[in-house]
């Protein structure tokens, strides 16, 4: 018999103005305030100043003060190792400025994420690069994330501005490129421009480029893409996830909205939340 692997794709949208502010129109990038902490939080781990003083893989860390990092000479993640431990922004932000240039798989803020990898309370502003080499996957906090469970909690991205113009296949990915792990994903959102143009396959997404392996279990709860642009034009592009490929995956939308400008130029596939279902 013919096995058919499908998408069990779960949707439970609840829109209502007591929970969900309107954002149609709305020129804030983050509206729902994402990112901040309540009075008096206090957060665990080692306090660090600057993204450098991620020096155990697998520790536990919290932004101190608010971190500026010029772009104009990265060519590589910030973080270039894989990632298994925590990083609280505690209510901070990480402010970009200028642009980096990848010509290959990188993440801009860490390489890869592992199992037991989980960022929270944490702004990510103006983060831009261009990947201009081969086949790759890229994304803000990782290029890919492997094995077992990968947690983002609030978080807010705003202002990106990412570019993929290379000439061979590219998972592209606000948040992540290349998705292998089960992802736990609550309060969270992207605010920005992505633009992918390419002559091969081209999986493009605000939150993932792409889910691999034979089965990840991806849970998005008050997700949101505020506002921006996605551009892609070859294979899949959406506001969450551009391609899950033909695998056995389970996807589970609560109280999520695509509020991001989606322009087809040439894109196969194209929607607000999965560009392509595989079945």
């Amino acid at each position: 018999m013919k096995k058919f692997l499908s998408i069990l794709l779960t949707v439970a949208m609840v829109l209502s103005m007591l929970c969900l502010p309107a954002v149609a129109g709305n020129t804030d990038p983050n509206p729902y305030g994402f990112g901040a902490v309540p009075n008096g939080y206090k957060p665990e781990g080692t306090p660090i100043t600057s993204l450098d003083g991620i020096t155990d893989m697998a520790g536990s860390y919290y932004l101190n003060a608010n971190i500026a990092i010029d772009l104009a000479e990265v060519t590589a993640a910030l973080v270039n190792d894989t990632f298994t431990g925590t990083l609280d922004g505690n209510g901070k932000k990480i402010t970009f400025s200028n642009s980096a240039e990848f010509g290959a798989s990188a993440g801009l803020i860490f390489h890869n994420l592992g199992d037991g990898a989980t960022i929270k309370n944490l702004v990510v502003e103006n983060a831009s690069y261009t990947v201009t080499g081969g086949g790759s996957q890229n994304g803000i906090f990782a290029n890919r994330a492997t094995g077992g469970t990968v947690t983002f909690t609030n978080i807010a991205v705003t202002g990106a501005d990412l570019t993929d113009s290379g000439t061979a296949e590219k998972n592209f990915g606000g948040y992540v490129g290349d998705v292998r792990s089960n992802m736990v994903v609550k309060d969270c959102s992207f605010h920005g421009t992505m633009t992918a143009t390419s002559e091969k396959s081209l999986r493009v997404g605000c939150f993932f480029g792409t889910l691999r392996t034979n089965a990840c279990d991806i849970q998005m709860t008050n997700c949101h893409t505020i506002a921006g642009t996605v551009v892609d034009d070859f294979l899949g592009a959406a506001g969450f996830i551009g391609d899950p490929q033909a695998m056995a995956h389970t996807i589970s939308f609560v109280n999520c909205t695509n509020n991001a400008n989606l322009i087809d130029a040439g894109t196969k596939y194209t929607a607000g939340f999965i560009g392509k279902i595989n079945t």
